[in-house]
């Protein structure tokens, strides 16, 4: 029987895709209420709050996937 090896972790990459969906996302979420969005866009935090968010998760994940 041959197993497959695991993949090799990598560190959480930041790329161009992901932080236009990231402002997609929080452009919708204000287009949806338009009568709340100030307060919508009041509470969303910023790209470089999110990127490091995302940071601290994987690093968390992968710790925990591979314990």
């Amino acid at each position: 029987m041959r197993f497959r090896p695991w993949p090799k972790p990598e560190p959480y990459r930041d790329t161009s895709r992901k932080r236009a969906a990231f402002k997609r996302k929080q452009r919708l979420e204000r287009e949806a209420l338009p009568l709340f969005a100030e307060m919508i866009a009041a509470r969303q935090h910023s790209l470089e709050e999110e990127k490091t968010r995302r940071h601290v998760w994987w690093e968390e994940q992968e710790h925990e996937q591979r314990a």
